[in-house]
């Protein structure tokens, strides 16, 4: 659990908000990062809560995004939980465990039961990522901007013989949305090629081109799930799927 007085030592302009949150503040050359601090006790599972956001000042969603955290939670792997209704169309909160993330390290030495609490998007994360896996979303999900988009969680796999393109090995790889789209239009009319995408419920998607302008959309990987379709409706239907 954090030491009070070690984080006033380097804190020393913390404020103490309602319901005993702390607010401590970093600036950095291009950005300022808000940090909201729930201290360890029998209500927050004798962890220290911790939420944090790049250029967004809003002590109340914090406050509210801290005490959505139930009394009980995961404290080895991800969870999800739900968040009521707020101005940044967020869900859910993400709990992270200390050893998913970095924040306070090297200031705070006793940092050992800092949960971080994220706001996001359903799509944003399954709750079931490894450690790698989230440091790699992470590079992928600007977690601490409030006013981001909805970057939905993808696993792609797919090969192009006409461009040359695709995974490596056939494995699959995470990937963002505006590689979906590129890739959708670099298979129309490219018979032998093949897009695979799963979404954050472990859902799949598979996409082949029947001809120019024609897609295949099929479901769960079962061949008589195929529809036709074209560009539009195709990008339609995959954001939907990601998203939804």
């Amino acid at each position: 659990m954090i030491d009070k007085n070690e984080l006033l030592m380097h804190f020393p302009d913390a404020l103490r908000l309602e319901d005993d949150v702390m607010k401590l503040k970093i600036e950095f050359p291009k950005h300022k990062r808000y940090y909201y601090l729930r201290l360890a006790s029998t209500d927050t599972n004798n962890c220290d809560l911790l939420v944090t956001s790049v250029d967004i000042e809003d002590d109340d969603f914090a406050i509210r995004s801290i005490f959505s955290i139930p009394h009980e939670f995961q404290q080895i792997n991800l969870s999800i939980e739900t968040i009521d209704k707020n101005e940044y169309n967020f869900s859910n909160i993400l709990i992270v465990p200390n050893k998913f993330h970095h924040h306070l390290e090297g200031i705070i030495s006793t940092r050992d039961d800092l949960v971080l609490c994220v706001p996001i998007h359903k799509s944003e994360f399954s709750g079931k990522e490894t450690v790698k896996e989230f440091a790699t979303l992470q590079r992928m999900i600007p977690i601490e901007s409030w006013s981001r988009t909805v970057h939905p969680r993808i696993i792609l796999r797919f090969d192009n013989q006409k461009t040359k393109g695709g995974t490596i090995g056939g494995k699959y790889v995470f990937s963002g949305y505006s590689t979906i789209v590129n890739e959708i239009k670099n298979l129309d009319g490219v018979t032998n090629g093949f897009i695979e995408i799963i979404n954050y419920k472990d859902n799949v998607l598979e996409i082949l081109s029947k001809n120019i302008g024609t897609y295949v959309l099929i479901r769960e990987r079962d061949d008589y799930s195929s529809v036709l379709m074209g560009y539009d409706e195709l990008l339609g239907i995959v954001w939907s799927f990601l998203t939804q």
